[in-house]
């Protein structure tokens, strides 16, 4: 990607067969740029190997003198039903953090590792459940 990408929405959907990654957001430092102002909503996913991966550091290619941005990303209402690597990743810079995305109602019913958070800020979560629903705790024995 060089320069940026804005104004995004996908929604309504099924997404079918293997995938590598259900939502994959990527950039790496050698162009700069954005990735701003995405809305994903209402997607279902099978078998994936990584539910949700946004990342500036692709494959940890780049020289780190561009940096790009992602900001304001909005997932809502996706389900998943195997993950067999990770479930949540978001990763950015020290001084080009991801910022300001929103994870709701997020369904994972099985994933291999949970979540790796790392140079992000205001991230926040709404009924994002990995593995099974808990509700009542078990007693004290």
């Amino acid at each position: 990607m060089s320069s940026g990408v804005k104004n995004v929405f996908a929604y309504n959907s099924k997404a079918t067969g293997y995938l590598k990654r259900g939502i994959y957001l990527k950039t790496n430092s050698d162009r700069g740029g954005y990735i701003k102002n995405i809305y994903i909503n209402d997607i279902k996913f099978l078998n994936v190997e990584d539910a949700i991966y946004m990342t500036s550091n692709y494959h940890g290619e780049g020289s780190g003198l561009y940096p790009s941005k992602i900001s304001d990303i909005s997932l809502s209402n996706l389900s998943f039903d195997s993950v067999s690597n990770t479930a949540i990743i978001i990763e950015g810079y020290p001084n080009y953090k991801v910022e300001n995305v929103f994870l709701d109602h997020i369904f994972i019913k099985s994933a291999k590792n949970g979540m790796t958070l790392t140079n992000s800020k205001n991230v926040t979560f709404n009924e994002v459940i990995i593995g099974e629903k808990q509700t009542v705790p078990s007693s004290v024995r």
